[in-house]
């Protein structure tokens, strides 16, 4: 936990294992460079990345830009990205880019049935 924004750190928001990387609530610039580090070494050990954005509540440009990045990347490789229970905000972020769409982010409740 980060003493001076009540926030985990960027290293923390994504776990390396097969389970689903976890989005912190808070992914903004100031940890960009370990999130992409994070989702980098997640990228190379795995053919699906499961990405739980459910407990985001704020995300910028930036963050919104890497994933974008990500997902590209991810289909010049045959490999997925699927975003699981993105949040209201992270949704409504994505929208206000025109990103939603590209990252395939329309409801809520994408990883549910």
């Amino acid at each position: 936990m980060n003493d001076d924004t009540n926030t985990t750190d960027a290293a923390d928001i994504a776990t390396l294992n097969e389970g689903p990387i976890i989005l912190d609530a808070v992914l903004n610039i100031r940890h960009i460079n370990e999130l992409h580090e994070s989702l980098l070494k997640a990228f190379e050990s795995r053919d699906t990345l499961e990405i739980d954005a459910s407990a985001v509540t704020t995300v910028d440009t930036a963050t919104l830009q890497l994933l974008t990045v990500l997902k590209q990347e991810a289909v010049k490789s045959g490999k997925h990205v699927v975003f699981d229970f993105p949040s209201e905000k992270f949704i409504d972020s994505a929208r206000l880019l025109g990103l939603a769409e590209l990252l395939e982010i329309d409801h809520p409740a994408s990883g549910l049935f």
